[in-house]
């Protein structure tokens, strides 16, 4: 009867842990899905969870802001541009770095007002010179 209740413990235990790590990405987008600002929610579909950079641009090559180490399916940039310094701009970029150091980029047009969901798949990788060697490291760690 004892370790009935043990196990039953451990599984509620294990259960709190894995929700209370989502909640701040769910608080997170509901937030951005609310409000009237700009924001951006990128989709992490790609084959590799861990992310090592996430880099939102304009279409010209402005870095706008980034996040570092992503482990979260869903990575957002809440209010990305609050002093309306790109007000005017429609076209941004999102690249994606792996932990590997693969780049996976898409250009979209966002929202005038809201959030804005990108989805980056694998299709979105972009080949860059030494990609062969990670590619070996990738496939090797996996």
């Amino acid at each position: 009867m004892n370790k009935k209740w043990f196990y039953i413990f451990l599984v509620l235990f294990i259960s709190i842990v894995f929700n209370a790590c989502n909640v701040d990405v769910e608080s997170e987008s509901a937030k951005a899905r609310s409000k009237k600002y700009r924001s951006v929610t990128v989709i992490n579909n790609t084959d590799e969870l861990l992310i090592k950079e996430c880099i939102l641009s304009t279409k010209s090559g402005v870095q706008i802001t980034h996040k570092d180490n992503q482990k979260d399916r869903n990575i957002i940039f809440i209010n990305f541009d609050p002093k309306k310094v790109y007000e005017n701009e429609k076209d941004f970029t999102i690249i994606l770095v792996d932990r590997f150091g693969l780049q996976y980029s898409k250009t979209f047009t966002a929202n005038e007002k809201g959030n804005t969901d990108i989805i980056i798949t694998r299709d979105d990788y972009k080949e860059h010179f030494g990609d062969f060697v990670k590619k070996i490291n990738k496939a090797m760690n996996k």
